[in-house]
Formats: C-alpha cells, sequence, structure tokens
C-alpha cells in the first residue's frame, strides 16, 4: 500500500489556512478552524433534509448572512481538500474544528491530523458526520489518529435515543453528538445546556460519551 503521504506529496503549497480568534455565541473562548458549507457538497445535500439536524444548520444560515465569513472559509476548504497548506502554530490548550463546515474529502482530514501533529500539547477537538472519512483514512489507509485529536460523532437525525457506535469506527470516536427537539427531550439526559468553556464536557477526560443538546 502507497504511504499516504507520499500520495500527497505533490500538493505541498506555501498558502496558509486562516484560524479563527474569536467565536461567538457557546463557543466564545474558543479557537477554530472552519470551512464554509456553501462550498461544501455534503452539507448542500444535507442541509435539504429536514427531518436531519443539517436542516436546521445556522452555519449554513451565517455564511449566507456573512459574506466575507463564507468567503474565508471557503479558502480554508479548499486549501485543506485540495493541497498540504501552512499549518498555524496553535497555543491554546484546546481547538475546535469545524465549528462551522464539515470535512469535504480524505485528504482534509488528513491535514487535521497533521495539524494536529504539529501541535502535540494542544488538543484538538472535531465534530464530523463523515464515517465514510474517517473509515477511508484510519481502516483503509491504516493512518494513525494522533493521540492528541477526539472525534465526535455528529449523529445526523435529530431525537435518536439508545444509539450504538458503527462497530467497527467505535475504537477510534470519544463521544457521540445528538440534537433533540425541545418537545423530544423528556427521559433524555440534555447535558449540553452551557457555554463551551464553563462545560468542556466535550473536550475533557471523562467517562459520558453521549453528548446531547436541545437544538436552538
Amino acid at each position: 500500500m502507497i504511504d499516504i503521504k507520499l500520495a500527497f506529496l505533490m500538493l505541498i503549497t506555501n498558502e496558509h489556512v486562516q484560524i479563527t480568534e474569536k467565536m461567538n455565541g457557546k463557543m466564545v473562548g474558543f479557537q477554530s478552524l472552519n470551512t464554509s458549507p456553501l462550498a461544501n457538497k455534503f452539507c448542500h445535500v444535507m442541509n435539504q433534509l429536514i427531518q436531519f439536524i443539517c436542516g436546521n444548520c445556522y452555519s449554513c444560515s451565517m455564511s449566507k448572512m456573512y459574506w466575507n465569513m463564507h468567503k474565508r472559509f471557503a479558502m480554508n476548504g479548499y486549501l485543506l481538500s485540495s493541497t498540504l497548506p501552512v499549518l498555524p502554530t496553535i497555543f491554546s490548550r484546546v481547538f475546535r474544528i469545524s465549528a462551522h463546515g464539515e470535512l469535504k474529502n480524505v485528504l482534509h482530514l488528513f491535514n487535521i491530523c497533521r495539524l494536529a501533529e504539529k501541535n502535540p500539547d494542544t488538543r484538538f477537538v472535531i465534530w464530523t458526520k463523515r464515517l465514510d472519512l474517517i473509515r477511508e483514512l484510519f481502516l483503509r489507509w491504516k493512518y494513525v489518529k494522533p493521540t492528541n485529536l477526539r472525534l465526535i460523532w455528529s449523529v445526523s437525525q435529530k431525537n435518536r435515543i439508545n444509539v450504538s457506535f458503527p462497530a467497527d469506527v467505535e475504537h477510534l470516536f470519544e463521544k457521540m453528538f445528538i440534537v433533540h427537539d425541545e418537545d423530544q427531550t423528556e427521559n433524555v439526559d440534555m447535558n449540553c445546556q452551557q457555554q463551551c468553556s464553563e462545560c468542556m464536557l466535550c473536550y475533557s477526560d471523562n467517562d459520558v460519551k453521549v453528548i446531547n443538546e436541545q437544538i436552538k
């Protein structure tokens, strides 16, 4: 099997991705590396499916409203999914991947691993629905997940209970994240209710495997 680093070697570029230094809402206090859902075919398809949480995507709405933000995030998405860009040095203790956007392809995921490897003292946390890309990089290519990269499975369907990780990738994910409609929260442990910086349930070492959030 060809080493994935060699396979992508010709894609090296001097272009830099841009991190978001200050986030809003529940993400206040975090830095993040974002892409635009408007420039992602997966997001475009999922946003049409109202039974999925993507049908309520706040990032799509914000990207349409703030066009300069969209353009900056879209460039990140292009660089991460089609080149090996220059990646930043991160000084934060924890860092959020894809507060906006989603993985586009396996190269995008590989670049996130590169970022984690470049910054071993930072814990990187990424939410993703792209189980296909997780399988491709870590199972098919047998790439070793960086120890400072935490994967959270963002479950596509709302209001799910008693969800199990797919058996083949269960060992790669630290947690799953499920969103519930307001009238579907009875008998559900709604353990995501505050600012991320005050909670840190998704970012810290603990025994909680399922994070439940009420839709906003």
